[in-house]
């Protein structure tokens, strides 16, 4: 997508909220949104060098609820995304996990585009669809800007150019069966390479890459825990990392538990593990608290603590030490974040992180980056 076609959809979306008289209210039949997130980061020390990147995202996204129009329980919705080229993690950081969630070069694109049934007993979804908006999703990890807290990286980094996930999604099927007040399943399939491996910048589509087949269970008590059991596979096989070994089919496993501590404080632990001999981290545990209100001025604020620990797996060391590096146990990364709303529409949120081995390796130093993000939303 170009850029002149990303700006015709934004003035689409904005004008349709306008025109409309829409806001962001769940009865309006048509609501349009527009989200800005721009990120100054500096990398104080180590990391591969020291330096000051400026990232930026744009979300464009339309929602068009059908029942209105006597399509009962359905509604279509549209996103298109636009970031800048600066990067953070590849120029200066040199970490696998990924220091900001929207740090990814230069991309203009339609992102989701979809059809959805929710019905009383099941829900269907198809079209260009987020994995990560329905599988491994953690509620209060949402709070920090680190990438493994947003999908594990043991998931990530499998498939030819990840699963369909930010920046880069893929056709996709899914449904979710409600099986009791409780009790939920889900279970998907999408295109194994979403766009186009080769070329980033290009929004392709292809069926004939294999698939990627996706499925969790989800129990919520009447407390406010979860608890939620993932697993994934390919069709395809992959190179492995060391060559004269057999292809593998990539899959693995994930788990989750999140919950309130107290009235004001929530956490969560996330576990995973995927083959080793074709992705680099075997294993992966991470987890964190967040808590709302810290300082008691009931704005909404939030300040939380998470940590995420990728483990490397055998042949990735194998594979390290052949070229000459130093592989260490893991890479670990801490955040520590504050989130304040300073109005309706514009947030502020000091971010400061520091990465142990970074890509996991010892031959870099430890890294300490600090950060904030400025996020706007506006509703029509």
């Amino acid at each position: 997508m170009t850029l002149k076609t990303t700006a015709f959809l934004c003035i689409t979306l904005c004008a349709s909220g306008a025109l409309n008289g829409t806001s962001a209210q769940d009865s309006d039949p048509i609501s349009a949104n527009l989200t800005y997130k721009g990120e100054v980061w500096n990398v104080a020390s180590g990391g591969l060098q020291s330096g000051t990147r400026y990232l930026q995202n744009i979300d464009l996204s339309l929602d068009i609820d059908l029942s209105t129009f006597g399509v009962n329980n359905s509604s279509i919705y549209f996103q298109g995304l636009i970031n800048n080229r600066a990067e953070l993690s590849g120029d200066l950081v040199g970490d696998a996990q990924v220091i900001s969630n929207i740090d990814n070069g230069e991309v203009y694109r339609l992102y989701e585009a979809w059809y959805q049934y929710d019905g009383a007993k099941a829900r269907i979804k198809t079209g260009l669809i987020d994995l990560n908006s329905e599988f491994d999703v953690i509620d209060p990890a949402g709070l920090f800007i680190n990438s493994s807290h947003g999908i594990g990286p043991d998931f990530s980094q499998t498939g030819e150019n990840g699963p369909s996930i930010f920046p880069s999604t893929s056709l996709a099927a899914l449904i979710e069966w409600k099986l009791s007040e409780k009790l939920t399943f889900s279970t998907g399939i999408f295109d194994a390479v979403p766009n186009d491996p080769n070329n980033p910048k290009k929004h392709k589509i292809s069926l004939n890459d294999g698939a990627l087949f996706v499925g969790e269970i989800n129990y919520r008590s009447e407390n406010g825990f979860r608890l939620a059991l993932g697993s994934y596979g390919y069709t395809a096989k992959f190179d492995p990392l060391i060559a004269g070994t057999p292809k593998h089919l990539r899959a693995g496993l994930y788990g989750i538990i999140e919950g309130p501590l107290s009235e004001n404080t929530s956490a969560w632990l996330r576990v995973g593990s995927s083959d080793n001999s074709v992705n680099q981290f075997s294993h992966y545990i991470g987890g964190g608290v967040v808590m709302t209100d810290p300082f008691g001025t009931t704005g909404g604020d939030q300040l939380g603590f998470a940590v995420g620990n990728a483990i490397n797996g055998p042949h990735f060391k194998a594979q390290e030490r052949i070229a000459g590096n130093t592989p260490a146990a893991a890479e670990t990364t801490f955040e520590l974040t504050y989130r304040r709303a300073l109005s309706k529409i514009f947030t502020i949120q000091p971010d400061i992180q520091y990465v142990v081995n970074p890509s996991g390796l010892k031959n870099t130093k430890n890294a300490l980056v600090l950060g904030v993000r400025l996020e706007s939303t506006f509703d029509f």
